[in-house]
């Protein structure tokens, strides 16, 4: 996909600004997994993973989107209820976090990493977790239910999310300068 250079630009500054607070997102979510295992909080890890996978892959950050995209399905796969990490999955997990954050970080900083290593070793990192959690990554993604989650999402999605783009939508308009139509 190429964008317009100012565009992309554009997008690379709200990544620059988004990815480290994604990036700890995912940190904190992966320590909390270790106290707290939920639905809830491997939900938070996909959420996370997915945004700073397309936000990646909009400005044509290769190795970030792969490796983000790699953990989202492992994350996917911790959705399942008859999954549970072991203390070696678990090891595994920070390895792949690591993958995506070398090169995250790399790209804030400016600094050069090998990106060939960190597919390699993010490629081999997956490929022992798909191992360990075998038996559920054929199975078709498990969806919560609002018992699961601890809310009711559909009540949620329209009082909370359709209330807050309808608002925005309200100031966007608010602040839009009119324009004088001209009858000629």
């Amino acid at each position: 996909m190429t964008l317009d250079p100012t565009i992309r630009e554009q997008t690379y500054q709200y990544f620059l600004q988004e990815a480290p607070e994604l990036l700890q997102a995912l940190e904190e979510g992966l320590l909390r997994l270790q106290e707290t295992w939920g639905i809830n909080e491997v939900n938070n890890l996909m959420r996370a993973t997915h945004t700073l996978k397309g936000a990646a892959t909009s400005v044509g950050l290769d190795t970030i989107a792969r490796v983000a995209h790699s953990l989202e399905d492992i994350f996917r796969v911790l959705c399942q209820p008859n999954v549970s990490l072991d203390p070696e999955a678990e090891a595994l997990l920070f390895e792949g976090m690591e993958c995506l954050r070398l090169p995250l970080m790399a790209e804030l900083t400016g600094r050069t990493v090998d990106h060939a290593q960190i597919l390699d070793r993010a490629a081999a990192i997956f490929a022992l977790l798909q191992e360990k959690l075998g038996n559920c990554f054929g199975q078709e993604a498990y969806l919560p239910t609002s018992a699961d989650l601890g809310f009711d999402m559909a009540q949620s999605l329209f009082e909370v999310g359709v209330t807050q783009r309808l608002e925005q939508m309200a100031l966007t308009l608010e602040s839009a300068p009119l324009k004088k139509s001209c009858r000629c």
